[in-house]
């Protein structure tokens, strides 16, 4: 019998696990390890496809190779279903290793496969191990030799060592490849779980807003699928995170997606998962983890989902019908344990009617709708959400004291606030800075009316009435300016832009009420 020597090459293995190296490469390293310690012209490794083992009895399983040598690269795109090859069969089914001489009956799944000089020197003996990992079927290592007899005598206790071998330093390439895999849904989860939306709070205690927490205390414990309607800056991210820690679910992931930042292209592999090709002369492909998948067994919350493609609506359709999903390029069904939580400022109703929106994905989706009102519409929350924002801005810009003048806060509470709460904090961050840069701030700053540009003609007209007493610091000319342009364009609309009844109802010369028209910038409809 053959006798085995230690390998160099096998060494080397034990020191790559160490390094930092594609997995692919890896493979393509331990089968070269092998070929120095067994002489043959060509072999493959081979592994079982995602989900395809031999105990399964529906399916026949897949085997695709991991790493070749001496045969053509066109085989490292094959995929080989085990009961269309004998030779797999016997070699998986037994428990040691299998010789096959060159004038076996069976055909050589390999002929096909060796290099065009090679062909013409007609079979090959061949020698196959089925490999074992963790007491599961992993898959061959296969062999090939035209020299005839030689394969058939090796030492058989030294080839089981050997191969015990091959299979521990499979074992730890796979726990690599799964510690590798966790540590970057690791990172995408945790990037994905400490967005800026954690630190905000719903605040406030309007009836409006009692409702609304009412309604989340009622839907957090079932699970069914919810549409959040409302528009930009009303906080629809807030009630689908407080929907969430409200829920059984609340120690699982919560991702939260805008939709219309996703590109059209990227949107599927982004929310679904997907396979990308590796470079070089690695010819496996890398599984990237879609944010579906990251919020697994959790809940995801989808803001502005009418913006979604045809193709990623149609997925999310299946995802709500079915439990399942596929990634990109994939034709496996994944089970899913995730709760979907959508949001939309669009009227899906007329988008369907439009074709734009999934009529089927509509009614999922509208399975249990939450409005969520506009800031106009829970005006009592105003000083609360004025405080809170304030406090924030003091603590980032570590001032000793950050106030409202009684005047600004009056604007601030009887303001329309068409951004909502959003716009709210974006007004107070802007005039913060704007009284910062008009007053030190050693003993701590007071917004006033002027630094929070808004408009004044932008209040309702009863406001404006009562907002009589003005601040020192507006600029007079502008108020007055802005009194005129909206006096004049009411009496315009009245009189149907007729500019000399309008001018007579305002008690004004016709040459002075044009000029004052052309300053105003107020054009002439007639």
């Amino acid at each position: 019998m053959a006798k085995l020597g230690v390998s160099p090459h096998l060494t080397s293995i034990v020191a790559d696990l160490s390094r930092e190296l594609p997995d692919q490469l890896r493979y393509w390293r331990l089968l070269d390890a092998i070929l120095s310690t067994l002489s043959c012209d060509a072999a493959a490794l081979l592994t079982f496809a995602e989900n395809s083992e031999p105990s399964d009895p529906k399916e026949s399983p897949t085997l695709i190779p991991l790493a070749i040598d001496g045969l053509d690269d066109k085989m490292l795109d094959q995929r080989f279903r085990v009961d269309q090859h004998p030779r797999f069969v016997h070699w998986l089914q037994s428990p040691e290793a299998v010789y096959f001489p060159a004038d076996s009956q069976l055909p050589n799944p390999f002929q096909q496969f060796l290099k065009t000089g090679d062909r013409r020197t007609g079979p090959r003996d061949s020698l196959g191990v089925a490999l074992h990992v963790a007491g599961r079927p992993w898959g061959l290592l296969c062999l090939n030799s035209r020299q005839a007899n030689t394969l058939n005598k090796i030492d058989d206790s030294e080839l089981r060592t050997f191969i015990t071998f091959i299979e521990s330093a499979i074992a730890v390439l796979q726990r690599g490849k799964k510690l590798r895999t966790e540590l970057q849904h690791q990172q995408r989860l945790n990037t994905a779980l400490f967005s800026k939306q954690q630190n905000k709070l719903l605040l406030g205690n309007s009836p409006a807003l009692k409702r609304v927490k009412e309604e989340i205390a009622i839907i957090a414990a079932s699970e069914l699928t919810i549409l959040l309607q409302g528009e930009d800056g009303v906080g629809k991210s807030l009630v689908a995170r407080d929907i969430h820690l409200s829920s059984s679910r609340s120690h699982q992931p919560f991702i939260s997606v805008d939709c219309a930042t996703l590109g059209e292209e990227t949107a599927y592999a982004e929310l679904f998962g997907g396979a990308t090709n590796n470079t070089g002369n690695d010819k496996s492909r890398t599984e990237n983890v879609g944010l579906f998948q990251l919020a697994n067994p959790g809940t995801i919350f989808l803001n502005e989902v009418a913006s979604l493609s045809a193709e990623v609506q149609s997925q999310l359709e299946k995802v709500l019908k079915t439990g399942c999903m596929q990634m990109l390029d994939s034709d496996r069904a994944m089970p899913l344990a995730v709760r979907l939580i959508a949001a939309t400022r669009t009227n899906l109703q007329q988008a369907v009617s439009r074709g734009e929106f999934r009529p089927e994905l509509y009614r999922l989706l509208m399975l249990y709708p939450l409005p969520v009102p506009p800031l106009r519409d829970r005006a009592e929350d105003i000083p609360l959400l004025t405080k809170h924002f304030l406090e924030q801005e003091r603590r980032r810009l570590a001032l000793p004291a950050l106030h409202v003048d009684s005047d600004a806060r009056q604007l601030l509470q009887h303001y329309s606030w068409p951004g909502n709460v959003r716009e709210l904090d974006q007004v107070l961050r802007r005039a913060t800075l704007k009284a910062m840069a008009e007053k030190h701030a050693a003993t701590g700053v007071t917004i006033k009316i002027s630094q929070l540009g808004i408009n004044f003609t932008e209040l309702p007209r009863a406001v404006q009435t009562e907002l009589t007493r003005l601040p020192e610091q507006i600029n007079l000319k502008q108020v007055v300016d802005d009194f005129q342009r909206r006096l004049i364009n009411e009496r315009l609309n009245q009189h149907h832009g007729n500019l000399a009844a309008t001018a007579r109802n305002l008690d004004l010369n016709r040459s002075n009420f044009y000029r004052l028209l052309q300053r105003l910038g107020i054009k002439e409809t007639s």
